[in-house]
């Protein structure tokens, strides 16, 4: 009886070291900045230079993701500057509800300025890219921005009252005649 005990252990312990290495491992990164920074990445083109990014899943919190920094699960901070990055923005970062920094400059982004930008952001340098049309609407709401680059890039200058609500805004360049 004791050698049928022995194995039995033996075979519950393989049971139990097999199950554990099959279950589900939940990332730390909130998975609506998971799927903002996949379509971000989708419309860079699947740039090399940003070693970590995936197209599709992936932890940016818990790997390393080139220029992105989290707290807890949040995606705070994406700087990506001077990486000679093309392509555009896309459409889903205003899911970045924790985002707090932007820095995508010196890279060649164009067309336009998404409208809906995260709505958090302090910190926004759109710098020395190829965007055109103008800063959309929606920066209006962005309360708490206080710096904003988006110098040598080819926008119009139609910004109508744009700036009204933004009580915060210490810094501001690229809105003159050189935009």
């Amino acid at each position: 009886m004791m050698g049928d005990e022995l194995v039995c252990n033996q075979y519950f312990g393989l049971f139990v070291t097999f199950a554990l290495l099959f279950l589900p491992v939940h990332p730390t990164t909130d998975q609506s900045d998971v799927g903002a920074l996949e379509i971000l990445y989708n419309a860079l083109n699947d740039p090399v230079q940003l070693t970590g990014w995936k197209s599709n899943g992936g932890d940016p919190c818990g790997e390393s993701w080139k220029g992105i920094s989290c707290s807890g699960t949040a995606v705070t901070s994406i700087q990506i500057p001077g990486l000679g990055l093309s392509g555009t923005l896309g459409y889903g970062l205003s899911g970045l509800l924790s985002l707090i920094t932007l820095d995508v400059s010196g890279n060649n982004l164009h067309d336009i300025i998404p409208y809906q930008l995260p709505p958090n952001t302090t910190f926004l340098n759109l710098a020395n890219n190829n965007f055109s049309g103008n800063l959309p609407y929606s920066i209006s709401g962005m309360t708490s921005l206080n710096y904003l680059n988006a110098s040598h890039n080819s926008l119009s200058q139609s910004i109508g009252d744009l700036f009204t609500n933004l009580q915060d805004l210490s810094a501001l360049y690229g809105l003159d005649s050189s935009l």
